[in-house]
């Protein structure tokens, strides 16, 4: 008896031991996927921000007339892929290029060759290089418009860029997920093997499957609520100390990303752990009464 009681107290220190060991593996875990997951968040904002603020200019011949040119301006208003467009008239051209030179070029020139132009903003959804085309090439088919002009090269890379970081990330993510997994299996198991007995004779005496599952669960989604705290405090004190060396990243603070983090960090830490455990329950729910000795 002796005994017996000796091993049941090791291995209570052991599971002991072990629960630690996989709560602390499993913040730490859910901390460096939830740094991935803020800057893929904050990668998309910034692409976001970045494609919804590219400029496309619409220049016009000289024998369009500015009645014409605003008449186009507000049917292009109306269009769904349309952020926001601005009428640049010849004049206010010359006065913006007066401004940038220093001195008046039309002094020299003796007449202003600039033309009247519509500044356009694209929602970011309209941004992907196919689509631009196909705008382009619809503004090109009014005989007023003489040039279309905008940075091809920067919206290709862009898009390319956005696609890069998302599926790197999103590897990165699941990679972290099969590493936490792999880290609680075992203990989870060793957990669920010192009570193979108690769940069989639970099983025998008419409790349900359900009613059986449920403190392991519990258990599992406390651990994770844990390990999900801690990850959050981790990743607090990142963000606060980061902040604070570099104030300009202030900038790009957004609650909302934050709040999205967290919930996330917060179910995926409660999911693994109580997923773990329903599945190792039910590997001796269903196991023959011989093979719980072995």
């Amino acid at each position: 008896m002796k005994s017996t009681s000796q091993e049941d107290k090791i291995t209570r220190r052991r599971l002991r031991s072990a629960y630690l060991t996989t709560m602390v593996s499993l913040a730490l875990v859910l901390f460096v996927t939830g740094l991935l997951l803020l800057i893929g968040l904050h990668a998309r904002k910034l692409a976001f921000h970045v494609k919804e603020n590219l400029g496309f200019s619409l220049y016009f011949s000289k024998s369009a007339r500015e009645a014409e040119i605003l008449r186009f301006k507000k049917s292009l208003d109306t269009t769904p892929w349309i952020r926001a467009t601005q009428y640049i008239s010849p004049e206010d051209a010359s006065d913006l290029l007066k401004q940038e030179l220093g001195e008046d070029f039309t002094d020299f020139l003796g007449y202003n060759p600039l033309q009247a132009s519509l500044q356009i903003k694209l929602k970011s959804e309209w941004t992907h290089p196919d689509s631009v085309k196909k705008l382009e090439a619809a503004w090109k088919k009014n005989p007023m418009v003489i040039y279309v002009d905008y940075q091809r090269d920067l919206i290709s890379q862009l898009n390319k860029n956005v696609k890069t970081i998302s599926l790197v990330l999103s590897v990165l993510i699941l990679l972290m997920m099969v590493v936490s997994i792999g880290l609680m299996n075992n203990t989870i198991r060793l957990a669920v093997y010192s009570k193979r007995f108690l769940i069989r004779s639970m099983l025998l005496v008419g409790a349900t499957r359900g009613f059986i599952r449920k403190p392991f669960v519990l258990q599992g989604l406390f651990q994770g609520f844990i390990s999900a705290v801690l990850s959050m405090l981790l990743l607090g004190g990142l963000l606060y100390t980061t902040v604070r060396q570099i104030p300009e990243l202030s900038r790009l603070a957004d609650n909302q990303l934050l709040m999205t983090t967290t919930g996330a960090l917060m179910l995926l830490g409660m999911l693994v752990p109580a997923t773990a455990y329903w599945l190792a329950v039910n590997r001796y729910l269903n196991m023959k009464i011989d093979h719980l000795y072995f």
